[in-house]
């Protein structure tokens, strides 16, 4: 029994041993397995190795550097930090902003203070950790060979580089980013793509030598040359700012010795300035530019070219079918706006107008290709050069010009204000002629196929110069082509030869020729080359009245219509029409004649030591025709002539007149002698007495008063001697003689008043 047990409690203690032997076994094997693994011996070169590896930089309690790597490894020479699956988080100073930079291989030296990828690079800017507070635009930068600057945390690269933000993108060779500044710059060949709000607008392009982008001012600096273009817009220029609105998009561009040009479907738009401000929309179309120091603004259409000049151009625009278009643009400071039309099908040339003033005003139709109008708000002047020889050439100054266009850019009108004109053209015989006028208002209308003046209206203090010649009016209107100017309302015109005023001047520039018309008053100076005696005195002014004149052949020939009445010292004319030929030396009247003709009374007065004193002979006839150089008068159709005690009737009178001295000097005209036919009536009366004659002939000698009946049975009665019959009878009125010659036609008969006799 105990042998047995004793076998028993062997077998438990074996049992037990192999039991704790096997517990023993499996829990070494499991902590074999639970130790860590001993790592392989490092290289050589090497004096450290981890696994996700992180390194972090502070400024005072803030990260300023969180730098993590899938793998480290620590090299002893050169002495760097070897980091592959990198990503980097650069902090900025102020707010929960950061800018991510991933890259899968990348060397930190620690000595240096710089980390350095040569490979692919993702930078990220603008990341927040808050979403509640953005910390400013994304943008991704894709690059290779950056460097880091661990201390500043300023990253660069030499390469080239691809951008990418909200609003578009673009590359660049060699990039630079300061976070502490936020200042991103692309060193050479920068393109970049800026989107609008309006994804099927195209995008504004931009090109420069070099590019610095601050996002603490929302601006980017373009170096020269700098380029932008949109569709059919593109700007040239050098050093240039563009400046983002608060929502990342163009706002507007600075730019220096800026060029640009806007390629429209008809019409090409170009411009230029020392500086030009651009502002865009965001949509990223221009609205407005602003040119400063030599600016100018040219349009080419077919229509013609229109190029402005000034110190200042403001441009405004307006949306389009596809880009932006010219709506208004004003010039100020030395303001000049060339046009020059383009050839009509008719071929004629079209001469080219030029305004200048300080400020002008430019106003496009709708589709901005064509002006609508063009306007002055400063004082300015318009040049009208002809288009082929034979045009005038025309000035206009005034306080304010108007100018309204029609369709291709035709002008149609224009107004003026406080306005002078010059306008400088050829006579007939090839020379110079200039003509000056000036009023208060002024418009114009041109012919639309010529683009020639057809219409001028000034009113208000008109007054027009052409060589001596001098006119003024309340409106005047010259009429093209005719080229006729009228002049109404107190009109009156004058020069070296004398003046007229009416109602209404009509003035014909190519003619020569002037018709006045209502209350006609002129005046004509003598003419010292035509210093004849008679009616036409040379030595005395001519006045005249009447309703209507007209003087044609350059005032030689002058007709006067409308009871008329001319005065030449105390000579009078009165007729229905007077036609005056200072050629011929002529003078014709009809209807209801009625001269004053002045003559001395001489002789006998005289001789009695009295004062010679004037006579007027006055004689009333249907017409009068007067030569000058013959100094015959003829009057016709049923003649009156009444002197002094003196009543002449016949049908046709002819009167004579000569030259004598003057009393203080020079000479004087005078009537002579008197010659009537038909049907003569003579009435003689005196104080005591009456003497009637009757006869086919009569001759009357004004210097001794005496007159010869003859023809047709001539008898003179006379109250005091009775009746005398002859061939011939001679009476001397200062004498009182009577004598009755006969000669070769029988007896004189004379019967003699018998009462009177005895008495």
């Amino acid at each position: 029994m105990l042998r047995r047990a004793r076998w028993l409690i062997l077998l438990a203690i074996l049992a037990i041993a192999g039991t704790v032997a096997t517990v023993y076994l499996a829990q070494k094997e499991a902590l074999r397995r639970s130790r860590p693994r001993v790592s392989p011996p490092l290289s050589a070169n090497t004096a450290a190795s981890a696994n996700m590896w992180e390194y972090e930089m502070k400024a005072g309690d803030k990260a300023k550097l969180l730098i993590r790597a899938r793998q480290f490894e620590q090299v002893k020479n050169p002495p760097v930090f070897v980091l592959r699956g990198l990503e980097m988080e650069i902090h900025k100073v102020q707010g929960p902003g950061y800018d991510l930079v991933k890259s899968a291989h990348a060397t930190l030296d620690q000595e240096a203070g710089t980390m350095y990828a040569d490979g692919e690079v993702e930078i990220t800017m603008g990341l927040s950790r808050d979403p509640a507070k953005p910390a400013g635009r994304i943008m991704k930068i894709r690059t290779s060979g950056v460097t880091l600057d661990v201390r500043s945390s300023k990253a660069s690269t030499p390469r080239h580089a691809v951008f990418e933000f909200d609003q578009g993108g673009g590359e660049a060779t060699g990039a630079m980013y300061d976070p502490s500044t936020h200042e991103l710059e692309m060193q050479s060949g920068v393109k970049l793509d800026w989107r609008g709000t309006d994804a099927h607008k195209p995008p504004m392009h931009i090109e420069a030598s070099r590019l610095l982008y601050r996002e603490l001012n929302s601006d980017v600096q373009l170096f020269a040359p700098s380029r932008l273009t949109r569709g059919t817009f593109s700007l040239n220029a050098g050093d240039s700012v563009v400046f983002l609105n608060g929502d990342g998009l163009l706002d507007r561009v600075e730019a220096k010795q800026a060029s640009g040009a806007d390629q429209q479907k008809q019409r090409q738009v170009q411009y230029s300035a020392d500086f030009l401000n651009l502002f865009l929309t965001p949509k990223g179309e221009v609205k407005k530019i602003e040119a400063i120091d030599q600016a100018r603004l040219k349009s080419t259409g077919a229509s013609g070219a229109t190029q402005v000049d000034a110190n200042r151009l403001d441009l405004e625009f307006e949306p389009g079918e596809e880009e932006s278009v010219l709506k208004r643009a004003l010039a100020t400071g030395k303001g000049r706006v060339e046009s020059q039309p383009a050839a009509r099908q008719s071929g004629q040339p079209q001469g080219s107008r030029i305004l200048t003033s300080e400020t002008i005003e430019l106003t496009m139709r709708a589709g901005g290709e064509e002006m609508e109008r063009v306007e002055t708000h400063a004082p300015g002047q318009v040049e009208f050069l002809p288009g082929k020889k034979g045009d005038p050439r025309r000035v206009m100054t005034g306080e304010r010009l108007h100018f309204i266009y029609g369709p291709k850019n035709v002008l149609q009108s224009c107004n003026a204000v406080d306005v002078k004109t010059r306008t400088e053209n050829v006579d007939s015989k090839g020379k110079p002629v200039v003509t000056l006028t000036r009023s208060k208002g002024l418009r114009s209308e041109f012919d639309p196929k010529t683009g020639q003046l057809t219409l001028l209206e000034q009113w208000d203090q008109f007054e027009y110069e052409q060589g001596a010649q001098r006119a003024t009016a309340e409106h005047a209107t010259l009429e093209q082509p005719a080229d006729v100017i009228r002049l109404r309302g107190k009109s009156r015109i004058w020069d070296d030869t004398g003046s007229t005023a009416a109602d209404e001047l009509l003035l014909d520039q190519k003619s020569g020729s002037t018709t006045a018309t209502g209350n006609v008053s002129s005046l004509r100076q003598p003419d010292k080359q035509q210093a004849g005696g008679g009616m036409l005195s040379g030595s005395e002014p001519l006045n005249a009245r009447a309703a209507k004149m007209v003087a044609t052949d350059r005032n030689r020939r002058i007709r006067y219509e409308g009871d008329a009445l001319l005065w030449q010292s105390n000579s009078r004319l009165r007729a229905a029409n007077v036609l005056i030929d200072r050629e011929q030396k002529t003078l014709e009247a009809t209807g209801n004649v009625v001269t004053e003709l002045p003559d001395q009374q001489a002789g006998g007065a005289a001789k009695a030591g009295r004062k010679e004193t004037n006579r007027y002979t006055i004689v009333k006839a249907p017409s009068l025709v007067y030569s000058d150089k013959t100094r015959l008068a003829l009057y016709k159709g049923g003649v009156v002539l009444d002197r002094p005690g003196l009543n002449v009737k016949s049908r046709e009178l002819r009167g004579w007149f000569v030259k004598e001295p003057k009393q203080g000097g020079g000479e004087e005209t005078r009537l002579d002698r008197i010659f009537c036919d038909g049907a003569v009536d003579i009435r003689e009366t005196a104080p005591d007495r009456t003497r009637t004659g009757s006869g086919e002939h009569a001759e009357y000698y004004l210097a001794d008063e005496r007159m010869v009946l003859n023809g047709g049975n001539p008898v003179v009665v006379d109250s005091k001697r009775g009746t005398s019959r002859g061939a011939e009878i001679t009476w001397f009125s200062r004498q009182d003689t009577l004598v009755v010659d006969n000669t070769g036609a029988g007896p004189a008969v004379s019967r003699v008043n018998q009462e009177k006799r005895r008495k």
